[in-house]
């Protein structure tokens, strides 16, 4: 589920290639799932520079590995702390004009503030700023913490949305695990996915919130 929303979340109209060297910031990495995957898409394309953040010093330390295994020639920092803990000092020298946030099944959580990880958007901001702010769908109270975060942006004159989709359990049918696995909709009891939760699907299918979007500094 986490690979598939994060392939979605990265599917046009979000870039399908760069034209110059890009930073990725991966915000509550975990193992470094979606920095991987923005790797295997894009590291050819000039990503030289990830930056990991994560309270585990296990995870992070995984997801270091794990990155460096996937693009060998990008340069890995990691600051193993919460979100409310990192300072700007933490983040360090930002090579590149061109900055990804990934914050991937993080934005949902309660265990931060949101005035606090603007401010560091804020300082961090380059001149081209990619948000990809992915989760699944929890409650309508957890999704709008992540447009709380977005919102933010939504006034800048550089802000350009790829993504604004929800999909629920209740709402029309994305994904389930036989169809991600078999690229086509096969659902009942030979499927190991009944009973049927509607009409659009089984009762297993999978949810996701995306919030993709560009800000562009025009300072």
């Amino acid at each position: 589920m986490h690979k598939a929303k994060m392939q979605s979340a990265l599917a046009e109209p979000f870039p399908q290639q760069f034209d110059q060297p890009l930073t990725i910031i991966d915000w509550g990495c975990g193992q470094g799932l979606a920095s991987m995957l923005f790797c295997e898409k894009y590291y050819q394309e000039n990503a030289n520079q990830i930056i990991l953040i994560d309270p585990s010093e296990l995870a992070i330390k995984r997801a270091s590995l794990h990155c460096k295994a996937v693009n060998p020639e990008c340069s890995v920092r990691t600051i193993c702390k919460k979100l409310d803990d990192v300072e700007l000092n933490d983040i360090g020298i930002i090579r590149n004009n061109v900055v990804v946030n990934l914050f991937s099944n993080i934005l949902d959580i309660d265990d931060y503030s949101t005035p606090h990880i603007l401010s560091l958007m804020a300082g961090i901001k380059k001149a081209e700023n990619y948000y990809v702010c992915v989760s699944p769908h929890i409650n309508d109270i957890k999704t709008n913490k992540i447009d709380n975060f977005r919102r933010y942006f939504q006034t800048m004159s550089g802000y350009v949305e790829f993504h604004n989709i929800d999909n629920t359990k209740q709402g029309d049918f994305w994904m389930c695990n036989n169809v991600f696995k078999s690229g086509v909709i096969n659902h009942g009891v030979q499927y190991g996915c009944s009973p049927y939760h509607d009409e659009n699907g089984c009762i297993k299918k999978w949810t996701r919130v995306l919030r993709v979007f560009k800000v562009t500094n025009c300072n």
